[in-house]
């Protein structure tokens, strides 16, 4: 077995392990583990020594990742806050907010806060009665629309109800009604950020719904801040909706331009990789650190990898290390639709699209052949995914 498919079991057992984890399933995966160690056992009496070691790591890794996926949700189960919340008390909280607020839809189509906002934080202080405890739990908070200028990276307090959440990557869910109080404001790099993105929409304000120009701040990072509920209905319904959120499109587009700069001023080899990595350290600032966000830097970076081991011919292996290291930082995407495919697409390109461009260029020019194979591959491994899910 070649080295990059040892890679891909390795990194398919991570992902196995990590999922049984978040689903909480412990005897099926303690099932899988003592199957496979029998099967170390046999495999090594009878000389497939290699085999036999690769299945250990792949049990090792997997095991690992169900202990890091299952701790996750087991913190956020026996975390102080959500006890508090079991009893719907009300408390004084203190939060980093960790993104940006977003209107809580009141069915009128418009772009409105009159229902206040919903923001994801990650509780830090919770104070009951005479007693201060320390927290680290991630939490969402619904509150008016005072809290709607508040940007990831800023500390705030408040007086916070608190209720059970209804998905386990959560340990509460809070509600307010008063104004945030802030104890720290976001370091520098995000303000500057949030300066971009503020005159990014300022310069689609003032145009109408008709014209596409509310689309703009959400096709380019993913700021759905100005899109009327009417327009993300509509995307819904047919099937756009992927275009508001940040994807490898947006990644390729800018890391893309900046290289061609680089390369205007003679920029070259591993030094022209290292600016294309600082550009997406730089655009995933820009756009959030959100998940879909993430997964298209982590796919972005391995063509730039690639391009320093030689090509594309790695690049499986690549893929395979990256998404074990996507799941040893947050476990619970094993589970996200929105992982699934970026993977499996990413596969797509690597694996089926090649083999699709060899035969193409037989009755067309390359550039043509690469184009369809790259929609071709992508679109065939993601729809077996997309059927299972919509039954």
């Amino acid at each position: 077995m070649s080295a990059d498919l040892r890679v891909v079991a390795v990194a398919a057992s991570a992902w196995v392990g990590a999922a049984f984890g978040v689903v909480g399933n412990g005897r099926a995966f303690a099932g899988v583990v003592g199957s496979l160690a029998i099967a170390v056992f046999i495999l090594r009496r009878r000389g497939w020594r290699s085999l036999a070691s690769l299945l250990l790591i792949g049990v090792l890794v997997g095991g690992c990742l169900w202990v890091s996926s299952w701790s996750r949700i087991q913190a956020n189960r026996t975390s102080v806050v959500h006890a508090v919340a079991a009893e719907q008390q009300l408390t004084r909280a203190t939060v980093v907010i960790t993104s940006d607020p977003v209107s809580v839809r009141d069915g009128t189509g418009a772009v409105t806060t009159s229902r206040g906002v919903r923001v994801m934080a990650r509780l830090e202080v919770l104070t009951m009665a005479s007693s201060q405890r320390q927290v680290r739990s991630p939490v969402m908070v619904f509150a008016p629309a005072s809290w709607q200028d508040l940007i990831p990276g800023d500390v705030v307090q408040s007086l916070i109800t608190w209720a059970p959440p209804r998905t386990p990557e959560l340990a509460a869910v809070g509600s307010t009604t008063m104004a945030p109080t802030v104890v720290k404001s976001a370091p520098w790099i995000q303000r500057a950020a949030q300066t971009l993105r503020a005159g990014l929409r300022s310069a689609c304000e003032g145009q109408s719904a008709t014209t596409g120009a509310v689309l703009v701040p959400a096709l380019v990072v993913g700021d759905t801040s100005t899109m009327p509920e009417s327009l993300v209905d509509d995307l819904r319904l047919s099937g756009l909706a992927h275009l508001s959120a940040v994807s490898g499109a947006n990644v390729a587009i800018v890391v893309g331009f900046v290289l061609l700069l680089a390369q205007l001023v003679r920029i070259r080899g591993r030094l022209l990789v290292i600016v294309g990595i600082t550009t997406i350290a730089f655009f995933v600032i820009l756009a959030r650190p959100e998940p879909s966000v993430l997964r298209a830097a982590v796919m972005g970076t391995i063509a730039l990898i690639a391009i320093v081991r030689g090509g594309m011919s790695r690049s499986l292996a690549t893929l395979s290390a990256a998404v074990i290291v996507l799941l040893v930082i947050d476990p619970l995407l094993s589970v996200q639709l929105g992982f699934v495919l970026s993977v499996v697409a990413t596969a797509g390109l690597i694996v089926v699209s090649p083999w699709f461009t060899q035969r193409l260029t037989r009755w067309m020019p390359l550039r043509v052949a690469q184009a369809i194979s790259i929609a071709v591959g992508a679109q065939l491994v993601v729809s077996p995914v997309l059927a299972a899910i919509s039954g």
